[in-house]
């Protein structure tokens, strides 16, 4: 996803994205930035939001031991297979939007 939202980035505004693994604050940049999509990215975001906040918490945890052993004791199959669908589904409605023909 955030690859995903870094190309959108680069796509609508032309130039290098932030660092970050924040998406909900890359797409707010693009929002804030790129009226021609700004309603549909403002629909998706709030949409999407509470998805995006959980992968940066992974994100983050990857880098950090300590915090990465406090994730795996709330991981589950059942919450890592809803992440999973989340994202995909956010990540096709993406492609879809910007990156078709």
């Amino acid at each position: 996803m955030e690859k995903l939202t870094k190309a959108i980035y680069i796509l609508k505004l032309g130039e290098e994205p932030p660092r970050s693994h924040n998406i909900n604050y890359l797409l707010s940049k693009v929002i804030e930035s790129s009226s021609s999509v700004r309603s549909r990215l403002i629909s998706f975001k709030a949409t999407y939001e509470d998805l995006f906040v959980d992968l940066l918490a992974y994100y983050i945890g990857g880098r950090y031991p300590d915090y990465q052993e406090d994730l795996k004791t709330r991981m589950t199959k059942e919450l890592a297979t809803k992440l999973f669908e989340r994202t995909r589904e956010a990540s096709e409605w993406l492609q879809e939007e910007f990156l078709k023909d």
